[in-house]
């Protein structure tokens, strides 16, 4: 009879030791889904800002931004721009020392001829600006559609451990249940055996 007892007593205690453990298991399911969770969050904000200056560059002056303005017919950027700079200095200079050695520094041909060298100069060079400036927007749209898909996959794999979080709730909240109930159901069998034999 006292064994009766005793066997009441430790499926209590089973029970109750079941339920704590099937607790602590949930917990450590939850921490390590909050902890994934926050690594992706941090990785996916680390990411971002590493392209940050890519995506920049893309939609500013060096890229869209500079064919928007060509575009509206602000030509500053592309007559401001080194390679042009440097290009018209030299042919500005050519042109000057032989038509001042052929003594026709101030001449109407002289004129001309720079002229046409210019316009020539000019349009070869805006070709390689706005294919430079199309390099740019190239660059920073592939940059921010790296970042967006990077930021649908952050966003998978967080809801995945949202889901495991879920999922290790249930399941511990049942296995709670199934602890208690099996720790009273030998409670009671323990408790009928005891009382049912005196």
């Amino acid at each position: 009879m006292p064994g009766a007892a005793i066997g009441a007593g430790a499926s209590l205690l089973g029970g109750y030791l079941q339920n704590r453990a099937a607790g602590d298991a949930q917990d450590a399911q939850t921490q390590a889904s909050e902890a994934a969770i926050a690594e992706q969050r941090r990785q996916y904000d680390q990411s971002r800002a590493d392209q940050q200056p890519f995506v920049g560059y893309g939609t500013g002056a060096g890229g869209l931004g500079g064919l928007q303005s060509l575009m509206s017919g602000d030509y500053s950027g592309f007559e401001n721009s080194p390679d042009y700079k440097y290009a018209r200095e030299q042919m500005i200079y050519g042109q000057d020392h032989s038509a001042s050695a052929r003594g026709r520094l101030q001449s109407g041909g002289y004129a001309m001829d720079l002229a046409q060298g210019l316009n020539g100069l000019a349009s070869q060079n805006l070709g390689n600006y706005r294919g430079a400036l199309q390099w740019g927007a190239n660059l920073g749209q592939n940059a921010a559609a790296g970042v967006g898909q990077l930021g649908a996959n952050t966003a998978n794999q967080i809801s995945g451990a949202y889901g495991q979080m879920g999922q290790a709730g249930a399941q511990g909240a049942y296995d709670r249940g199934n602890a208690w109930g099996t720790g009273l159901s030998g409670l009671s069998q323990g408790l009928s055996s005891y009382f049912g034999s005196r």
